[in-house]
């Protein structure tokens, strides 16, 4: 059964949206590989291909034109500001600081992390199976848990390490 366009486009935009957007940080960037993806998913559909699950096609597709513009050297922005999407809701400035901060050091520690460690974190971080995952990110099944669990151990490692040499810096011990 084929599915059209606009359901699709209007189920996925944001998901896909968002999980380029984790990964680059940049809202220009994000939109033009969303573009992209939802002009090549139009072009398959156009051509007679019928697409089983859509929504693994267009994370492997979105992750693959990220990685091609990565590769290819074009400019990807990034901003200090994980989620310039999303709306926050805060009681007082101080509590607008330290979540500034918290997203700050995660982004930092997102950014050390390798190109396929980055995605299978967003891509867990958007409820996606390990079916889906193992899939999108081309590796076995098995493995799915495995390297999602030493990437977010990295992860860890990596904020607690840039949490660390902030604390030093503070304390004026170098």
């Amino acid at each position: 059964m084929k599915i059209p366009f606009n359901i699709i486009y209007n189920e996925y935009y944001k998901p896909i949206y968002g999980f380029i957007y984790r990964l680059t940080f940049s809202k220009s960037d994000s939109e033009d590989i969303v573009q992209d993806v939802f002009i090549k998913l139009h072009a398959e559909i156009t051509k007679g291909n019928e697409i089983d699950n859509a929504k693994a096609w267009l994370y492997r597709c979105s992750l693959n034109i990220f990685l091609n513009n990565k590769k290819r050297k074009k400019v990807i922005h990034f901003t200090d500001n994980i989620h310039q999407f999303e709306k926050e809701s805060s009681n007082s400035l101080e509590n607008d600081i330290l979540i500034k901060e918290k997203k700050q050091k995660i982004t930092e520690a997102l950014l050390s992390l390798q190109d396929h460690e980055q995605a299978i974190i967003n891509l867990y971080n958007d409820d996606l199976s390990y079916k889906q995952i193992s899939e999108i990110m081309g590796i076995k099944f098995s493995s799915v848990g495995k390297t999602l669990s030493r990437a977010i151990e990295k992860l860890s490692n990596q904020i607690k390490l840039i949490s660390h040499g902030e604390m030093c810096k503070q304390r004026n011990i170098v």
